[in-house]
């Protein structure tokens, strides 16, 4: 599917993306009333720099997917955007996350995990990538927290932390674009999961389940400046190393 069959906005983006931002952020030492979403890099938390991105793409749709410290992040992020609560958000992960956005999604869209501060050339590349899109590092993923990727043909054939006897081809960056129909097959193939009883899973089950129907391109970034931050060695990674490279909104 090319991305001219994507339904898509006025400048030729997906009109939606999806932020997952649900999360407590323990390994980063966020047990209190804050979230990874609100680490602040340049005078910007990430999930601010996150819709500035989106919106210099020219999407307006932007839904973020709300769990633990709910209202500060909706303080932080404005009107602008629409919230999807995930009201068990303590005891699932990132697929109940995005399950629970499912009737708000109804086509092309862009999906992001809210702990990931990327160059913004990063964000055009998924988006105006034909069909299906995943953002991939194969200068990383051997570490253990990795989500690694596994490539055939250009294209995703398993991503998981885990290698199970996968090669490892990269690290996912946590930047995805799907489009309409296969958008909605997604959708399915996570209902199906959560049906399943895998609430407590990460959104990649469903991703590697995608990839056994649909064609998901992966762009290799290597070489342009992003980092995940799970840990507070990642925050100043962020700040010290990352943040001179980076080019933003």
């Amino acid at each position: 599917m090319s991305c001219l069959s994507c339904r898509e906005n006025a400048t030729g983006w997906p009109q939606q993306a999806l932020i997952l931002a649900a999360g407590r952020g323990r390994r980063c030492g966020l047990d209190g009333g804050t979230s990874k979403a609100l680490l602040e890099i340049a005078g910007r938390t990430l999930i601010e720099h996150q819709v500035a991105s989106l919106r210099k793409l020219g999407v307006m749709e932007i839904g973020i997917v709300l769990g633990h410290a709910a209202e500060q992040v909706r303080a932080v992020t404005g009107p602008g955007c629409e919230y999807i609560y995930n009201t068990l958000f303590a005891e699932t992960n990132s697929l109940y996350s995005l399950w629970s956005a499912r009737h708000w999604l109804r086509g092309s869209f862009m999906l992001l995990n809210c702990d990931v501060l990327a160059d913004h050339r990063i964000y055009e590349m998924v988006g105006q990538a034909p069909g299906c899109a995943l953002a991939y590092d194969s200068a990383s993923g051997g570490e253990e927290e990795h989500m690694k990727v596994t490539l055939q043909d250009g294209r995703l054939a398993h991503i998981s932390k885990e290698v199970n006897g996968h090669p490892i081809h990269g690290e996912n960056v946590g930047l995805l674009k799907f489009c309409d129909d296969d958008a909605a097959v997604l959708l399915r193939e996570v209902d199906r999961l959560v049906v399943e009883g895998n609430t407590n899973t990460w959104a990649a089950a469903a991703f590697n389940r995608l990839a056994a129907h649909v064609a998901i391109q992966c762009i290799d970034i290597a070489g342009l400046a992003w980092t995940e931050i799970d840990y507070p060695a990642d925050l100043l990674n962020a700040r010290e190393r990352i943040l001179p490279n980076l080019h933003l909104p």
